[in-house]
């Protein structure tokens, strides 16, 4: 407990009205006093303590962040593209893809296609749509290709993710 100045009861019935309430005030003060550290070396025990922990917390804080930036730059590497089998029935659809500098030269990119909305997953299953990516250029693109060998016709998006 820090060092306490005594205030008369003489003192505080100059600006408090009744005992009852310089009672009340006297509680007041012991009870500030109980929670002020009792010298200078406790106080700044206090604040290494809560310094060791900001410090566990920032570092905590870094290491959340390293791995959501790694999750980021792994989700980073796709992209949708559309293929176009146009307006009549064909067995192949091709497009170039650029403007994706995750790609490198050993890249593995894997092409799903995806239904369209409010396509059939039967009619999907029966055009059999098999995606080729080609032509890898690291920093730039890549070429995907979509067969079916049932013919398809339309625009379809494939999502390319690199693994």
């Amino acid at each position: 407990m820090a060092e306490q100045r005594i205030i008369t009861r003489q003192q505080l019935a100059k600006f408090l009205p009744d005992q009852e309430t310089i009672r009340a005030f006297e509680a007041l003060l012991k009870a500030v006093a109980a929670g002020i550290p009792a010298d200078l070396a406790a106080l700044e025990a206090e604040v290494a303590a809560a310094a060791a922990l900001a410090g566990v917390a920032d570092a905590a804080a870094d290491a959340a962040q390293a791995t959501a930036d790694a999750a980021l730059a792994a989700a980073a590497k796709s992209v949708a593209v559309t293929v176009d089998f146009g307006a009549s029935f064909t067995d192949k659809a091709q497009t170039v893809v650029t403007g994706q500098a995750w790609v490198a030269a050993g890249s593995e990119i894997i092409g799903q296609v995806l239904a369209p909305a409010g396509t059939d997953p039967d009619e999907m299953r029966l055009l059999e749509v098999r995606v080729v990516i080609s032509d890898i250029v690291a920093g730039v693109g890549f070429t995907v290709t979509a067969y079916s060998e049932t013919e398809a016709q339309g625009v379809y998006t494939v999502a390319c993710i690199g693994v």
